[in-house]
């Protein structure tokens, strides 16, 4: 039901849940986000580039997509949206071409202008509400839940820069949004989000039943949700002499000579501490990994050239900007755009032609051969072993060895050096004498 997506961007985490569990028709794509701050030696201008360049690879796939995580982004209450005014451009029937996103917050009676306590705005937050204008997308911070019109800070009680972010056709799932008191177990200085969904309760109940029909091969164990009402359970199944151990190699580690490999080691033991204790607090799962981690979509076809990728991303970088800036030139700017890309990918799909080389190589091999030495048919299943000439067998695949004339088939020693191409069943297949797993004809 969940798969987890690979991809070249280092900033987010992208996996897939299928989209029967929230009765859709299409698979819902999640992306955990992580942003390093601004003016750090990790951060990153294109950081934003890049998730959106994989986002609109997975807006061909599916239009159910939601990102989450800490953006470092501070948006203040400013829109994410674009206004289009209707009336402006009427006689253009501008609203017949392009679907105005805020019908999807109207339509579900969510607010279009979103609270926030955070009043401030950085960089990084800018470049975040251009990247939800020029995609149509929308933070529910401040918009949704028992967060709606409050817009509560994410981080260090100061500042929101923890988002969920929906495209319009997902909202309809959205059952709650949430932002937590903030947990020293989970995060330092950041507030948990908790998001509720809309699912079909039937199917995941079948789902979590049916994880142990698999056979045993690549399965491993998981430790069960989470359960608050056992908080008390779980801190009296640590263990404490575990703890005191740890305690230990950290009051007697020498800091002079600390590495990467020490710090390593101790992190896991610390994990393996609460770990012990979930598992004997909440119980555990067997659970099968039945798929690949792989790319996600489909390969582009063979006629869609570079010329096309251009004409792609240059019509979807004018659509950005129309809908940033929602003028009549860049308008038509889109409007041409978007049939040179169409007449494009239409003259590269009708001049690839299908051609397979194979029969012509084929072809041309067997007419060599046979102007060479004329062999008739050699044995094969059907029962023509009469039809052999042995001499001619033997001639035409021990070249350069010694072979008397009509020597019994089974006695022939083939040439270790004669490799012959012969078509078998369609294919051009490599035939070895020293391996008649076949029994082709040679015409």
């Amino acid at each position: 039901m969940i798969e987890i997506i690979d991809t070249e961007c280092k900033y987010v985490m992208w996996f897939q849940v299928n989209g029967k569990a929230f009765n859709l028709d299409k698979p819902v794509v999640f992306g955990v986000v992580y942003i390093p701050p601004e003016y750090t030696r990790y951060s990153s201008d294109e950081a934003v580039n890049e998730i959106e360049q994989e986002f609109l690879r997975f807006s061909n796939i599916s239009n159910y997509i939601c990102l989450l995580g800490d953006f470092n982004a501070r948006t203040g209450c400013d829109d994410d949206f674009v206004i289009i005014n209707e009336d402006e451009h009427g006689d253009n029937n501008l609203s017949d071409f392009i679907e105005n996103p805020i019908n999807a917050l109207e339509a579900l009676s969510i607010p279009t202008k979103r609270e926030s306590m955070d009043k401030g705005k950085n960089r990084y937050g800018n470049m975040l509400l251009n990247f939800c204008k020029g995609n149509g997308v929308f933070i529910l911070n401040g918009r949704l839940g028992r967060d709606q019109n409050i817009g509560r800070f994410t981080c260090r009680n100061a500042s929101v820069v923890d988002y969920c972010i929906s495209t319009p056709e997902l909202l309809k799932t959205f059952k709650d949004f949430e932002v937590l008191d903030s947990s020293k177990l989970l995060s330092d200085v950041h507030n948990p989000l908790s998001i509720t969904f809309f699912c079909d309760k039937n199917l995941a109940i079948a789902h979590a039943e049916n994880v142990d029909y698999f056979s045993k091969k690549n399965t491993f164990t998981k430790i069960k949700r989470w359960n608050s009402e056992k908080i008390k359970d779980f801190q009296n199944n640590i263990d404490v002499e575990k703890i005191a151990e740890l305690e230990y190699k950290l009051t007697n580690t020498d800091l002079t000579v600390v590495n990467k490999n020490i710090i390593n080691s101790l992190i896991d033991d610390l994990c393996n501490i609460f770990v012990k204790s979930g598992q004997t607090t909440f119980g555990t799962y067997t659970v099968k990994q039945t798929k690949k981690r792989g790319d996600f979509g489909n390969k582009n076809k063979p006629w869609f050239d570079e010329e096309c990728k251009f004409a792609r991303q240059n019509y979807r970088k004018l659509k950005r900007r129309f809908k940033s800036k929602n003028h009549s030139k860049n308008h038509s700017d889109m409007l041409n755009a978007e049939k040179a890309k169409k007449e494009k990918r239409k003259r590269s799909s009708n001049s690839t032609v299908s051609y397979n080389p194979i029969p012509h190589i084929i072809k041309n091999k067997l007419a060599t051969a046979s102007n060479m030495n004329p062999a008739t048919p050699i044995g094969n299943a059907i029962g023509r072993a009469n039809d052999v000439i042995h001499g001619k067998y033997s001639h035409y695949f021990n070249s350069g060895v010694n072979v008397p004339p009509n020597t019994p088939f089974n006695t022939i020693k083939p040439n270790p050096h004669s490799k012959y191409s012969l078509l078998t069943r369609g294919h051009l297949r490599t035939f070895d004498p020293h391996a008649m797993k076949h029994k082709p004809y040679m015409v």
